[in-house]
């Protein structure tokens, strides 16, 4: 009984410990986006069609009427972080694309009882997946395995379940493998 009572302790202690911490982050962020803000409400500029001055928020101009365009999409800095941010998720696709090669390679060397059979399977589809045609190929009957794989999940709900999950698990996997086919290109 005393054991248990300082188990039940110690890890309300754990908890309210990790709980305090993860406030004391949103806490954080919330003051942080307030100040941005204020910051930001307290900013001017001018207007590039009349040249009043206006507040660096304001998306039309109240002296002229005119339309304001803030995207700052078009600057080389946000260019550079959508590349970026591109890059870090095809990175992270081919590690998924890596380890289905893995699984691939497990089950076929699993079959054979082999390891060469495993090595052999491991090395043949990385080299495929670098040959252009027969890479996309790939990245395709995997995707449709992904496909089969969401329709079987689907079944156990109904027909057309089925069908919704096996075609969103088809996409998925689309987007993912090729995703990581480009992230596994950008490496080389």
């Amino acid at each position: 009984l005393y054991f248990f009572a300082w188990v039940l302790k110690n890890n309300f202690y754990l908890f309210s410990k990790k709980l305090y911490a993860f406030l004391n982050e949103i806490s954080i962020f919330v003051q942080s986006i307030i100040l941005i803000r204020i910051i930001y409400m307290d900013k001017t500029i001018r207007c590039p069609y009349c040249g009043e001055e206006i507040k660096a928020i304001a998306r039309k101009c109240k002296h002229c009427g005119e339309w304001l365009n803030n995207n700052k999409s078009d600057d080389p800095e946000s260019q550079m972080r959508r590349s970026i941010t591109g890059g870090i998720a095809n990175i992270r696709n081919s590690n998924i694309l890596i380890w289905e090669i893995f699984i691939i390679a497990i089950l076929a060397g699993l079959f054979k009882e082999s390891w060469w059979w495993f090595g052999g399977t491991f090395i043949g589809l990385a080299i495929l997946l670098s040959i252009p045609f027969l890479g996309t190929a790939f990245c395709i009957v995997l995707s449709l395995l992904w496909g089969i794989i969401g329709y079987s999940f689907g079944a156990m709900l109904s027909d057309a379940a089925a069908w919704v999950i096996g075609i969103l698990s088809f996409m998925a996997g689309l987007g993912i493998h090729f995703s990581g086919r480009q992230g596994i290109q950008d490496m080389n």
